[in-house]
């Protein structure tokens, strides 16, 4: 079951599970039932997505319930105005640092300036062996995108030399191998944990997606 975070007569907010596509895959046929044709489905009407999360990626996710709202939303997006919060799992213990690596939208394309804030909440020491070290030091952490082009926190976070756990196009293979045999888990550890965006009445509203298991079993190894 989808959890729907917010709702109004022009939006509706809900918490994406990790694995799905936001709308259907042209690519993929065989990923199964889109998370826009599920609402649709239990919805019973139109909805348009205004943004997007990787399927691997979870969290705070917007569907507008029309072309006007669409449009206004959407605005808001391109012109950088709605604030976004992810949390994220990365390799390493990461210092409070903002990252302003310029990305290209493909391979071979005009890199433009892009711009990333990190700021760790914690670190976690697992007791599994990684390359020379007798334990595998992550961090807990919270990434705030200022520009929005794709993939962007988890290429950022590659280029800083911690990438995300569970990141099978830009992370390492060991440590996820490592989380899918010894703790069950094969899942990209990046989260959308919140969105702030106007309503058409010109209302700010902020919203929060819950915290996916998959992370707060890992409080364990908090150190």
């Amino acid at each position: 079951m989808i959890s729907v975070i917010y709702e109004d007569e022009d939006v509706l907010l809900v918490n994406k599970p990790s694995g799905l596509f936001v709308h259907a895959s042209k690519l993929d046929r065989t990923a199964g039932a889109s998370l826009q044709e599920l609402l649709e489905s239990s919805q019973r009407q139109k909805l348009y997505p205004v943004h997007r999360l990787d399927r691997p990626t979870s969290g705070c996710l917007i569907f507008a319930k029309s072309s006007l709202a669409t449009s206004y939303i959407a605005k808001q997006f391109q012109r950088r105005t709605v604030a976004k919060s992810y949390i994220a799992l990365a390799r390493g213990w990461l210092k409070p640092q903002c990252c302003v690596a310029p990305l290209s939208r493909d391979k071979g394309g005009e890199r433009i300036p892009t711009k990333t804030v990190f700021e760790p909440k914690f670190r976690l020491e697992l007791p599994y062996s990684h390359g020379s070290f007798d334990s595998l030091r992550l961090t807990c952490l919270e990434a705030s995108p200022i520009t929005g082009r794709m993939h962007q926190i988890r290429r950022h976070l590659k280029s800083l030399g911690h990438p995300i756990v569970g990141d099978t196009k830009y992370g390492q293979g060991p440590i996820n191998r490592l989380f899918r045999q010894e703790l069950e888990e094969s899942r990209l550890f990046l989260h959308c944990a919140s969105l702030r965006f106007e309503r058409l009445d010109g209302v700010t509203v902020e919203v929060s997606a819950r915290t996916p298991a998959s992370f707060l079993k890992l409080q364990t190894y908090r150190i």
